[in-house]
């Protein structure tokens, strides 16, 4: 009976061992799949943060391309005030109001040709003559006084010809590139800043002192401004 009874607790205990056994290996297998969930969160995270790192690093060069661009940008339109500011003290005074009066002329021309039939065009006709009176009026005030009284016109070589005005939508411009120095109707000139070409203008009206030149179509790379350069074309 005693060996019995021990039969059926050895039984029992190796029962239980296989049962112990059976669950410890079920949890090495449930911790063996988490690990590698974990591994492969972990594998996912440390791709992520590289990915971020990169994305932060392109923000980094765009910004300090950015910024390079903004400080060239400042640069430029300082360089654009410094040479209107120059424009402005070695131009005459009747010399600023003939290139005024070329440049109001120019845009009402356009503005009438661009709707000669509307209700306007009666005033833009009289504001027009009234512009050509005063251009009159201006070169036989030229005529009477002194060649000294408008002050010694700047040299090619002190300062370069450039854009004095910008008309609407950059359409056209006014140049101190006049026909003392070259220009004509029918001219082909390039409007530069740097090195960079922004435009093709051809001259359709020219003074001794200034020229309007109109932009080419399909020309136009940037836009214009007073204190661009003019250069001729050959």
């Amino acid at each position: 009976m005693k060996a019995k009874l021990a039969l059926i607790v050895l039984v029992a205990a190796v029962i239980g061992l296989g049962i112990a056994l059976w669950l410890a290996r079920k949890e090495a297998a449930a911790a063996t799949i988490r690990a590698t969930a974990l591994a492969r969160r972990n594998a996912e995270l440390d791709y992520e943060l590289k990915q971020a790192k990169a994305r932060a690093q392109e923000t980094h060069e765009a910004a300090a391309s950015l910024d390079s661009q903004l400080g060239q940008a400042k640069t430029r339109a300082l360089a654009s005030e410094t040479k209107t500011s120059e424009l402005a003290r070695t131009l005459g005074e009747r010399d600023r109001r003939e290139a005024d009066l070329r440049f109001e002329a120019e845009s009402l021309r356009q503005q009438l040709a661009a709707s000669p039939a509307s209700i306007e065009a009666d005033s833009l006709r009289t504001r027009l003559a009234e512009r050509a009176q005063q251009f009159v009026a201006l070169l036989a005030r030229a005529l009477e006084e002194p060649a000294s009284a408008g002050g010694a016109p700047p040299s090619a070589e002190a300062m370069p010809p450039s854009v004095l005005r910008v008309g609407p939508h950059d359409s056209f411009v006014i140049t101190d590139y006049g026909a003392d120095l070259g220009a004509h109707p029918g001219r082909i000139l390039l409007i530069r800043r740097g090195t960079a070409t922004l435009a093709q203008v051809k001259v359709s009206d020219a003074s001794p002192r200034f020229s309007v030149a109109q932009v080419l179509p399909g020309t136009l790379k940037g836009q214009l401004q007073p204190g661009d350069l003019v250069v001729s074309t050959p």
